[in-house]
């Protein structure tokens, strides 16, 4: 893997909730609890904290631990925070962030307001401006954390990973900007459970993700699934600049998924417009000619913050340690957001991401030679003819409406189109065993696959609580409805061409073979769905989840030779 090293990076991000700044009243506020102040503080809580400066920090902990914190903007400027990792109360938390500071924190009804040591109650200080906002505990962009507030992924109720009776991972943006991680396959890397076995480059389907035996299948976006049973692999393409986090749910996902295997489900959480400017630009560099340009912009675009919009382009070249490969990415994206009443939200986005490859390979070199000993290749040995290549190329489109009641109630339903336009030809030496002496004996499968799968989803859900025996307890339910269909050309497959020396071998003899269409192909799947998940609280200490959810599904493909008129 290449050593990327930047050479810009030029952050101008400013934030205006939950951390907002007024220049009359100089005072910064954190989001409210839903919660009352006393058991807030009593409680142990899991907190997660890099070093940065103290505002920052206070909004990280005011998010994750659902308590509203507030002090003068003037007053904590210039200061810095440990980092704070663990289980404690709210009370020590604040005390280890405020250490050494000169800095203090009283607690004032729900809320706690940060204030110097020498000033009393007594003393003519200006009152805090407190922000009442709803909370978005799940979104991890610049908290700074490596885990989020919340995650809907396994049961759509919005709980947080201790709540989540499976086995979950999430990796966050700050994470994903700490290791570098830009490619879906750098982030199956790094999530505990899941394995990817790789035969080919990226761009193959030879690479398939494997957990608690199976092959990965469900890939969602926002919650909404990808179906396309035919060739789930293409969804491995995705650039991760788009998203604020990953999640993983592994073993069954029977409430949100009714079709695929029992291994694990990837959901990819997009980024979200904000009503504070903020933006990057980055440019990174790296061994094999890597070279990789990002920026990102999100602010609102009217005074009154009703309207957000948030833009994302990347463009990433490079080679390989792998003799012949080239890759090339292309990643724009447009998401707008409108308050349509106070409790109304409109969200609309599109999204177009590009991915090619020449000299790419689907499979590797021959382990043995034809006396039965190992072979023996440079790492740099590449099994691909020159003149194969990958192309891929996504074009998505969403529509979101969100209403919130009064009695905290929530009705979304969200319609997407996803297209993906894919064109592999493929040329690649795995066939035979060379002989030592002379280098012959090895074989070049070719051939050629593509398609334009287009799905259109409709998903509509309503979740909220409600009273039972004088306990508060969750409730969601919703149904789900998607069409995928495939109009395509079928190639020959395979062709199986000798290669007169492995050893000297450039890619470029054999020469493709005929790749003109030889047929029709034809695929449609459909599925329709209804699930409901709730989450019962007898007392404090226990929580009971149950859930059911009913799919249909249909799968049908039509094939024609062109040749003998054959239909199947």
């Amino acid at each position: 893997m290449p050593t990327v090293s930047p050479i810009t990076h030029l952050p101008f991000r400013r934030r205006l909730l939950p951390l907002v700044y007024t220049a009359a009243l100089g005072t910064l506020a954190m989001l409210p609890s839903a919660h009352g102040q006393t058991a807030a503080t009593a409680a142990q809580q899991s907190f997660s904290l890099t070093v940065q400066p103290l505002g920052q920090a206070l909004n990280a902990l005011a998010r994750q631990s659902g308590v509203a914190i507030s002090a003068d903007a003037a007053l904590i400027a210039n200061h810095n925070a440990p980092a704070l990792q663990g289980s404690m109360t709210l009370r020590e938390a604040l005390q280890r962030l405020l250490a050494g500071s000169g800095l203090i924190a009283v607690p004032t009804g729900s809320a706690w307001t940060i204030r110097s040591a020498g000033v009393t109650d007594d003393g003519a200080t200006l009152a805090p401006l407190t922000v009442t906002a709803r909370a978005d505990r799940s979104t991890t962009e610049d908290s700074g954390s490596y885990t989020t507030g919340s995650m809907q992924t396994a049961t759509r109720l919005p709980l947080s990973i201790r709540e989540t009776p499976q086995s979950v991972s999430v990796i966050t943006r700050q994470r994903m900007e700490d290791q570098g991680l830009t490619q879906l396959p750098d982030i199956i890397q790094q999530v505990a459970g899941l394995t990817m076995s790789q035969s080919g480059n990226q761009g193959s389907d030879s690479s398939p993700i494997y957990s608690r035996g199976f092959a990965v299948e469900n890939y969602q976006v926002d919650g909404v699934g990808h179906l396309h049973s035919n060739y789930a692999d293409i969804f491995q393409s995705n650039d991760m600049v788009l998203y604020d986090r990953v999640e993983v749910v592994r073993g069954a996902t029977g409430l949100m998924n009714g079709i695929g295997t029992p291994s694990a489900t990837i959901n990819l959480i997009r980024k979200k417009p904000t009503a504070a400017f903020q933006g990057y630009a980055k440019v990174e560099t790296g061994s094999w000619d890597r070279y990789r340009l990002e920026a990102d912009v999100s602010s609102a675009l009217n005074a009154a913050g009703t309207l957000r919009g948030r833009g994302i382009v990347a463009w990433q070249e490079n080679d390989s340690y792998i003799n012949r490969l080239k890759e090339s990415k292309r990643i724009v994206s447009g998401i707008i957001e409108a308050d349509l009443a106070p409790n109304t939200l409109l969200t609309a986005g599109l999204t177009w991401q590009q991915h090619r490859a020449t000299g790419h390979t689907r499979g590797g070199l021959p382990l043995f030679n034809s006396d039965g000993t190992r072979t023996n290749w440079q790492r740099s040995d590449s099994a691909a003819a020159s003149w194969a290549y990958s192309e891929r190329e996504n074009l998505a489109a969403f529509a979101a409406l969100e209403h919130r009641f009064d009695n905290d109630w929530k009705v979304k339903g969200t319609y997407s189109y996803d297209r993906t336009k894919f064109d592999e030809q493929l040329g690649y030496a795995a066939g035979g065993s060379p002989n030592k002496a002379t280098g012959a004996g090895v074989s070049l499968y070719a051939g050629r696959w593509g398609g334009p799968p287009t799905q259109h989803s409709l998903d509509v859900y309503a979740s909220g609580p409600f009273t039972l025996f004088d306990r508060k307890h969750d409730l969601v339910f919703g149904a789900t409805a998607s069409r995928t269909k495939q109009d395509a050309d079928s190639y020959h497959l395979w062709y199986v061409l000798p290669i007169p020396n492995i050893y000297t071998w450039n890619g470029n003899t054999p020469g493709r073979p005929d790749n003109s269409a030889k047929g029709d192909f034809n695929y449609t799947e459909k599925t329709n769905s209804a699930y409901a998940t709730a989450r019962f609280k007898p007392f404090d200490p226990l929580s009971i989840i149950v859930g059911a959810r009913t799919t249909t599904w249909a799968d049908e493909t039509y094939n024609r030779n062109y040749a003998t008129g054959v239909s199947s």
